[in-house]
């Protein structure tokens, strides 16, 4: 993983140290290009000591894989691509989890859902994952009906463990795994709501490639995280406040929930 890429904790980010030190007698980490040489000189030493019998004698090198290409040695970053920029601090329900009563996440479901009315057509995003993608508890139609009432456009995480599909449950556009492209469909969007998923990062840390994918101001990006809300409630709440309790899949939803459709008969051909 690059350097400077740990910072936004991607999904993928490990102790990768203590995972080394669990199979290695001796670990070293590279701290630039620079250095790459003389650490693994040193890794190859404590290799060649002798130890007493049965003993590990292996040696690990960790190095950043930003710190192996050939520029490194004079390093120019570009603003805004490699550097990892300040932690984005969203509109988020957990941060009131210990200073405020359960009405002021009731208040704030009322901001977020006057905010997805306010915002225009096809400028609002939900980011989904988790429980959110889930029929369980009526979630992922409630989704479908905030967004056919706001007009938002659905996108679920990239990489969700499951989500329920089929007739009267809505469609849901994946996010485009590689950053560029990522950023590219999230900058479609002027208000963006995450629902039980974490704001989208990149995987890795890419060469000339964004590290937040999302550009939006704080004011701009609302979360209702499982950590400090009941999800299916909230989302209750919200279809309520947004005026969606009106809509009925395949009637007035605006094509946001997918259709039965009936094969056509063989034709014995």
């Amino acid at each position: 993983m690059a350097s400077w890429h740990e910072a936004v904790d991607p999904l993928l980010g490990m102790d990768i140290t203590a995972l080394a030190r669990s199979v290695s007698k001796f670990v070293i980490t590279s701290t630039s290009a620079d250095t790459i040489t003389d650490s693994v000189k040193e890794a190859c030493a404590a290799t060649k000591r002798s130890d007493q019998a049965g003993g590990s004698r292996v040696s690990t090198v960790i190095i950043s894989h930003d710190h192996t290409w050939p520029q490194q040695s004079n390093p120019v970053t570009a603003p805004g691509t490699h550097q990892a920029p300040s932690k984005m601090v969203a509109t988020n329900p957990c941060q009131l989890k210990h200073s405020a009563p359960h009405p002021a996440i009731h208040d704030f479901i009322a901001s977020c859902a006057k905010a997805l009315r306010a915002c225009p057509k096809a400028q609002c995003a939900i980011y989904a994952g988790g429980q959110a993608l889930l029929q369980d508890d009526g979630c992922i139609a409630c989704l479908g009906t905030i967004a056919a009432a706001t007009g938002a456009t659905l996108i679920c995480e990239n990489a969700f463990p499951r989500i329920d599909r089929g007739a009267g449950l809505p469609h849901f556009q994946r996010l485009a795994y590689f950053p560029q492209e990522a950023a590219k469909e999230l900058s479609k969007y002027s208000l963006l709501l995450a629902v039980d998923a974490r704001l989208p990062v990149a995987m890795f840390g890419y060469k000339d490639g964004p590290s937040q994918l999302i550009t939006l101001a704080d004011e701009n990006v609302w979360q209702l995280d499982s950590s400090c809300v009941n999800i299916p409630s909230a989302l209750q709440q919200l279809m309520q406040q947004v005026g969606a309790s009106n809509i009925i899949p395949g009637q007035n939803c605006g094509g946001v929930f997918s259709q039965p459709v009936r094969p056509d008969m063989p034709k014995g051909e």
